[in-house]
């Protein structure tokens, strides 16, 4: 395997074709788990002949995204007996230049048509044409945007496994006939056609911008084709995408590239009991140049949503969307910020945090229907729906983790000390980190200040020599009848010993999620004893906290 820092397309991770020795690697951003995964895939396919799960040619034909093999494009790290058989069947083949499954870790295209219309959305100059599709063939595609208006497209592949031009063809009218013939070519200069359509000649024109050459090509460092719709992503690194917009056109400096521009991000939720909302969207914004590309500016904001563009370019125009969504940081990542905002003075912080948002601050890609494999996907937002749990899931891929009523991200920011949880630490997933510190110092103060603990702690002031209380363990956690350093006022004559942790503690972690103190009582407790000075009984009284078990099911839950 040979290791670069990039490659000159954003969206391949590495390349190994199928059955051969040597295989790239393309180290980007990734982060460790993502680049070991990528360079496992690449192994299955250059050193033990396994083929994508979605491939034809596979053994079991699985749609692309849908599982959880580390053979598919999602992130799944499973292989199947199938595989494993594959796998002890194994044989190195060393020649290069034997036609080979396209290998790459980005999304492969199922046909030549879908191939080239992909390239154009993401301004990628070149398509490759895939051995493995058929020589000949026709489809319908409804060109007009009306399925039972479809048009049976003729194509012919006439060269395979090479790059063609996405935008480069030429027209020629079949002569007694009412066909045109669209071809496709390796350069400007060929003079044999790699690709051929038939298909009649008052669609062609509308078949050339099915095939987005004379649209809107939008292309940036994260840009991509998941799901069906044009992805931007905001990364770990908390910086905006960067949205290159150009169109396939000689430069003209009599024409105006105009274009208006906005992001959309108006949520609506329902939950048992009721509804919430946010809105994160910005008002529009207008560029105008005399050249065919332009560059989107975002200033400052850092949020995503649905970006409306809408261009005009001469007389061509239209309208494009792009989901700006966010990409989840490893918690590495996370726990190495942590500190620099005080996670460390709270040991149950990441606890906390993990059971709030499986350490995720945006919807991931999840299995949501176990017996399918169906996973749910990036889909624009709809302003007339209410989400719920299930759809949140299933349709909000990359939009701020949610959790009824009103929680938003890693920390589940809802309602604290007359806040709620801002666009920033939506979308920022540090700003969300910070106030989740704010979240706890709020939480921490009320619990000093409950009526309930104020009574109970009257009940042994000037007794605390007298206190006692039953250990009891949580996970691999014991708390014992001790001070914490969180509550000073709270002082039971005792500290802390160990790996121990003080009983007040597992009392907050309880109160953090509303569901009452776990510090039930005090209750007197009067025992015999004798004195071997005197040879007589003596009473010795105690104050006992008693704990309610009942109250425990969200402290096992943070601490499992």
């Amino acid at each position: 395997l040979f290791f670069f820092d990039e490659a000159t397309k954003s969206t391949v991770t590495g390349y190994m074709p199928f059955n051969r020795q040597f295989g790239y690697i393309f180290k980007f951003n990734q982060y460790p788990d993502a680049y070991l995964r990528t360079i496992a895939h690449e192994l299955g396919h250059g050193a033990f002949r396994l083929r994508h799960t979605f491939s034809l040619d596979n053994t079991y034909v699985q749609p692309q995204g849908t599982t959880d093999n580390l053979m598919d494009y999602a992130d799944g790290t499973v292989l199947r007996k199938y595989q494993w058989d594959n796998i002890r069947q194994w044989h190195l083949g060393i020649n290069w230049f034997e036609d080979a499954e396209s290998a790459a870790s980005i999304g492969l295209n199922s046909d030549i048509i879908e191939a080239i219309k992909n390239s154009n959305q993401i301004g990628l100059p070149n398509t490759l044409i895939d051995p493995k599709w058929a020589k000949q063939g026709s489809t319908d595609i409804a060109v007009d945007n009306a399925p039972v208006l479809a048009t049976k497209i003729e194509y012919t592949i006439l060269k395979n496994n090479i790059n063609i031009l996405s935008k480069g063809y030429r027209k020629e009218t079949v002569k007694n006939s009412m066909n045109m013939k669209i071809s496709f070519y390796e350069t400007l200069t060929s003079n044999e056609p790699a690709v051929s359509f038939l298909l009649p000649t008052d669609k062609a024109d509308k078949f050339i911008s099915y095939l987005g050459i004379n649209d809107l090509s939008i292309s940036g460092t994260d840009v991509s084709i998941i799901d069906g719709q044009i992805l931007a992503l905001i990364k770990a690194d908390l910086k905006m995408p960067e949205i290159k917009l150009s169109i396939y056109a000689v430069n003209n400096a009599n024409i105006e590239f105009s274009v208006t521009y906005e992001i959309k991000c108006k949520v609506n939720y329902s939950y048992p009991n009721g509804t919430t909302s946010y809105n994160d969207g910005e008002s529009s914004k207008t560029i105008k140049v005399n050249s065919n590309t332009i560059t989107l500016s975002f200033d400052d904001i850092l949020h995503g949503g649905d970006l409306i563009i809408n261009w005009k370019y001469g007389a061509l125009s239209g309208t494009k969307t792009v989901l700006i969504r966010g990409e989840n940081p490893q918690l590495s990542v996370i726990k190495s910020f942590g500190p620099t905002v005080g996670t460390d003075n709270y040991w149950f912080f990441w606890n906390i945090m993990k059971q709030e948002s499986s350490n995720c601050q945006f919807m991931s890609k999840q299995t949501i229907n176990k017996a399918t494999n169906e996973k749910g996907k990036y889909c624009p937002i709809d302003v007339n729906k209410s989400y719920d749990g299930a759809t949140h899931k299933s349709e909000q891929v990359g939009l701020p983790l949610w959790g009824y009523p009103k929680g938003y991200g890693l920390k589940q920011l809802d309602n604290w000390n007359g806040k709620t949880c801002s666009a920033n630490q939506r979308w920022n997933w540090k700003e969300n980190i910070k106030g989740g510190i704010e979240v706890l110092e709020w939480k921490i103060k009320e619990m000093k200040s409950s009526t309930h603990l104020t009574g109970i702690k009257v009940q042994f002031t000037d007794k605390e020599n007298a206190l006692i209380m039953d250990d009891f363990t949580i996970g691999n956690i014991t708390f014992t009848l001790a001070n914490s350093p969180f509550f000073p006022d709270w002082d039971v004559k005792k500290t802390l010993s160990g790996n121990k942790k003080s009983f007040l503690d597992a009392n907050f972690i309880t109160l953090y999620n509303g569901k009452g103190h776990i510090i039930s009582k005090v209750e007197e407790v009067k025992t015999e004893t004798m004195n071997e000075k005197t040879g007589k009984k003596e009473e010795i009284v105690q104050y006992k906290i008693v704990i309610d078990n009942t109250k425990t099911g969200y402290l096992n839950d943070v601490l499992k």
